[in-house]
């Protein structure tokens, strides 16, 4: 039997990667990064990277690849095989190891999101509700993240639930037994049992052939649900944010307040209608892949991505319309109460100025007018009488 655990990991480069060096684009030399970067590390081995060689010849000096975390390529794989000993396993795993030591990592790129599959062989005559493949992804992701995490080029990444919520046992059928797959509920995740044809002699082809496809949508929607879940927390950081804005009881202080009330309720009505952008492309997306039948109603891991989407967030524009109504409220009473008191104010200002104007006309025409003729004439002072000489008597 082949027991199969499932996760989704991908590599992503650490600055960006423009132009062409030795005849190489940014996605092949972002390939040798990665190939270089599993190769130093002891534990891996038998190495294979398979991509588009097509599509990598396909590059200008226009080219560049992003330093962000998203997936950048599709219609390729990376593969090898990981040798780690039972206490390694525990280190990583928590104190939980799996069944045998090394076991095969394929990571493969394909049309909606890429897939992790590790798979080992387990014997067949055990119960197969009893294999812990989910753990092998715990354990390869831990350890994988220490390893890299230092690295100065290649940047490993992982989006949950890495391990997928179920496990996959494949057998090939014996005797008069005919195919089937159930699932099995299990400890910890329930157990995709599939039975074959004994004509199969690859069944890590079975598990891609039937299963690739809806757990690259599945994972496709889980991004975007996560893509969703940020944008809602920072909208609702936003809001709460706004209403935290309080009013100063200094004029200059509230008119800065209420500059930054006005760029925050921008960047909220921005930021709802990206997210509505991002549900629209998520319905898009969702719609694309029932149409090429991706997401068959047929297909035992379908209740997978209707749980994925049924927990898709709402956001509550309707109540955050609401709450910056409210802000909004608050801040015209202020500009309203500011008018009136500013009105007030001028209405004191000009009122006193025109008491004292109108006081000071009022005193101007009341005081007496007199003709020249009426005035009294201005008598000049006599001229003091000469003092005599020093040293001389007076004649009288």
């Amino acid at each position: 039997m082949l027991a199969v655990g499932v996760g989704c990991f991908w590599f992503s480069p650490k600055r960006p990667i423009s132009g062409i060096e030795a005849g190489k684009g940014p996605i092949a030399r972002h390939l040798d990064d990665v190939k270089s970067a599993l190769e130093d590390i002891d534990n891996v081995s038998d190495l294979e990277i398979v991509f588009d060689s097509t599509r990598l010849a396909e590059a200008s000096p226009d080219d560049t690849l992003d330093d962000d975390d998203d997936p950048l390529f599709i219609d390729g794989s990376i593969e090898f095989d990981l040798f780690l000993p039972i206490r390694v396993q525990q280190h990583y795993g928590l104190g939980h190891s799996v069944e045998v030591e090394r076991f095969h990592v394929s990571i493969t790129h394909a049309f909606y999101f890429p897939v992790t599959f590790i798979h080992y062989t387990v014997p067949d005559q055990e119960d197969a509700t009893e294999f812990s493949p989910s753990g092998s992804i715990i354990i390869a992701r831990e350890f994988l993240q220490e390893k890299l995490k230092d690295h100065p080029k290649v940047k490993f990444n992982y989006i949950g639930p890495s391990p997928f919520h179920a496990k996959l046992i494949v057998k090939s059928l014996d005797g008069e037994e005919g195919e089937s797959t159930v699932e099995i509920v299990s400890r910890g995740y329930n157990t995709i049992f599939v039975k074959v044809s004994d004509d199969e002699d690859d069944l890590m082809q079975v598990v891609s052939d039937r299963y690739l496809d809806i757990l690259s949508c599945y994972y496709g929607i889980i991004w975007r649900r996560v893509s969703l879940y940020r944008s809602q927390a920072r909208i609702i950081g936003q809001v709460r944010g706004l209403v935290d804005m309080g009013e100063s009881k200094f004029p200059l202080a509230s008119l800065k307040t209420m500059s930054k009330r006005k760029t925050t309720i921008t960047e909220i009505f921005t930021d709802i209608l990206d997210d509505k952008v991002q549900r629209i492309s998520l319905d898009g997306f969702v719609n694309e892949a029932t149409r090429d039948g991706t997401i068959a109603h047929d297909n035992i891991l379908r209740h997978f991505l209707d749980d994925a989407l049924s927990e898709i967030p709402k956001l509550p524009t309707d109540e955050i319309r609401k709450v910056v109504d409210i802000v909004e409220g608050r801040r015209s009473s202020f500009l309203q109460n500011g008018a009136t008191l500013l009105a007030g104010l001028l209405g004191a200002i000009i009122g006193s100025l025109l008491t004292i104007i109108l006081s000071h006309d009022a005193h101007t025409q009341s005081a007496p007018t007199q003709d020249k003729a009426q005035r009294p004439a201005i008598i000049a002072p006599s001229t003091p009488p000469a003092l005599a000489p020093a040293g001389k008597a007076n004649s009288n």
